[in-house]
């Protein structure tokens, strides 16, 4: 046992001595490059640790204390908004860097995992989801919302953010399978989404913890992080598969909705590829929309009179209790104030504030 663990260590070490070098042979390369064309380099960052292994751990303690954005703003405020970071001798580039192999566990090849011809036919597959169903998208959302409220205790107080990731559960697999899974009505499609959203949320975590690692992000591969990973495959395999087993059925019938699952099915059974194109789009659909409201929601509490002007502006166009005008999308466009609410919101606290 002291025998390996001696190896260990000193594989460690040679490791981080051999990317220290490279580190100090490629900046030299690229210093003598700039002279040469007579360009200065790019500011480095200020790591004063070797490999920026301090960086390393104050990043991974900040994913841990919910306090990300603040460790960045002072990385940014150390090492100015322009610098380059070499992280355990990986260097951050423009593209998409290690996140294709990092995120592959959890998210495999999907829009948010893919470049070039590659995302251009996911971004294609999606558009008519927004283009052409907006009546049927609206009304379906609506009824979510619906019983949403409908939901809500009459006394005391209410925790919205597991109901709000239960509402964007239902409208993300409406517009994923064409129809909810009602996780806000049914008490065992509750228990399922509730089991999806914890492994789904402990997959995310590691995510985040293997992107700090740079190109050694395959070091936080732990039981945990592969049991989430196989929770949330399984869920979105069943729900594939049921559509799988009524795709004939499907094919005779004239349908004017458009569901992303039936588009992708024309291309492929392969269930890899159906798992993880849709994978990404429940992140995309789910995770943000949620998150939007329940900041949404925060900042009303913190700013009542902003509610009350929303409040006066929804009174003047569809009315209030029992004399409100039922939703439609054409009533919401005459809302300004709510598209101004919700776009400052996101300013505030995008749903993706960090892109790499």
């Amino acid at each position: 046992m002291k025998g390996l663990k001696l190896l260990a260590f000193l594989v460690i070490i040679s490791l981080a001595c051999y990317r220290y070098w490279r580190c100090r042979v490629e900046n030299k390369v690229e210093d003598e490059y700039w002279a040469q064309i007579g360009c200065q380099s790019p500011p480095r960052w200020s790591a004063k640790w070797p490999l920026g292994l301090k960086k390393v751990f104050k990043g991974i303690m900040s994913i841990k204390d919910g306090a990300v954005l603040q460790f960045l703003l002072e990385e940014y405020e150390a090492s100015g908004t322009t610098h380059e970071q070499w992280l355990l001798g990986s260097r951050s580039d423009l593209g998409l860097g290690h996140r294709t192999k990092n995120f592959a566990p959890l998210l495999g090849s999907g829009i948010f995992t893919q470049d070039g011809p590659a995302w251009k036919h996911s971004r294609a597959l999606m558009r008519p989801q927004f283009a052409s169903n907006r009546y049927e998208n609206f009304e379906e959302m609506r009824k979510c919302v619906e019983i949403l409220i409908d939901s809500f205790s009459s006394s005391g107080a209410v925790d919205l953010q597991p109901l709000f990731f239960r509402l964007t559960f239902d409208t993300a697999t409406f517009l994923l399978f064409g129809k909810p899974m009602s996780s806000l009505r049914s008490i065992e499609v509750a228990s399922q989404e509730s089991e999806f959203a914890k492994a789904f949320r402990i997959g995310q975590g590691y995510l985040s913890k293997r992107a700090q690692l740079g190109d050694l992000y395959w070091l936080a591969d732990t039981p945990a992080f592969r049991h989430a990973c196989r929770t949330s495959r399984r869920f979105i395999d069943q729900a594939i598969s049921q559509s799988l087993e009524t795709v004939d059925t499907k094919q005779g019938e004239d349908k004017k909705q458009y569901d992303f699952i039936d588009a992708l099915i024309q291309e492929t059974h392969d269930m890899k590829v159906l798992r993880y194109q849709c994978l990404n789009i429940l992140l995309a659909g789910r995770d943000a929309t949620a998150v939007c409201l329940c900041w949404t929601i925060y900042l009303f509490s913190r700013h009542p009179h902003v509610l009350a002007k929303l409040r006066s502006e929804v009174a003047a166009v569809a009315g209030l209790d029992d004399n409100a005008t039922s939703p439609s999308r054409e009533l919401l466009k005459k809302i300004k104030y709510l598209d101004c609410t919700l776009k400052e919101v996101l300013r505030l606290y995008p749903s993706v504030p960090v892109n790499n």
